[in-house]
């Protein structure tokens, strides 16, 4: 917002002042009262939402936020922010029991259909789901009514074509490396490669770095 507000100054008014301190001050109790009650409202209207989180480490805090969504007839499908806080932990039972006092904070449990997190043994007790001892499993005991248990998508995509390249003759792995080497921080080899694209007709990219996360 430091520099927003220097941008503001000079394209319409020099009056204008709105630093850290008073943009911190209108986002907590200006914008995030007014986007809860909007939330809250929608939240009442919709007649099945599904929830879905994934934890963070932010320095020495673990942070989860939970997302929920649901569908309204004026906007269509919704996917909002409905929780974020700090746990001591990332057990089950502590992510299950975070999860229902959101839900039940905004009077919604009892419209849940669906739970959607990555596919950790935390979260649904392995690929086979067995055991008791997962979110998922916990959730579902806490509702009269069944839910669903939706996995990371991109994670299984991701698990699926990594077993696929293994099977191939050749590394992929060392391929792409080699890629992305050759045109790392070379200049006129990124040229010649946005002259190919333009002329077969793509959009450029500037390539992604090689990372083991």
């Amino acid at each position: 917002m430091d520099c927003t507000s220097k941008l503001v100054q000079k394209l319409f008014s020099e009056k204008f002042s709105c630093a850290r301190t008073k943009a911190e001050a209108i986002a907590l109790n200006v914008l995030a009262p007014s986007a809860e009650e909007e939330l809250k409202t929608d939240l009442q209207e919709a007649k099945f939402v599904s929830v879905f989180c994934d934890a963070s480490n932010h320095k020495d805090l673990k942070v989860l936020p939970i997302m929920v969504r649901y569908f309204t007839a004026a906007a269509g499908v919704q996917t909002k922010l409905l929780e974020i806080n700090t746990l001591p932990g990332e057990t089950s039972a502590m992510v299950s029991q975070y999860i229902m006092d959101a839900l039940e904070a905004n009077q919604v449990t009892s419209k849940l259909v669906a739970f959607s997190a990555d596919n950790a043994n935390c979260n649904f007790g392995g690929a086979a789901r067995n055991g008791k001892n997962n979110v998922f499993s916990r959730l579902q005991d806490s509702v009269d009514h069944k839910i669903l248990g939706i996995g990371c998508a991109a994670h299984i995509v991701h698990n699926t074509v990594q077993t696929a390249a293994d099977c191939l003759p050749l590394d992929i792995e060392a391929v792409i490396v080699k890629i992305y080497s050759y045109f790392y921080i070379y200049t006129v080899r990124v040229e010649s490669f946005k002259e190919f694209c333009d002329f077969a007709s793509v959009e450029y990219q500037r390539l992604l770095g090689y990372s083991k996360t």
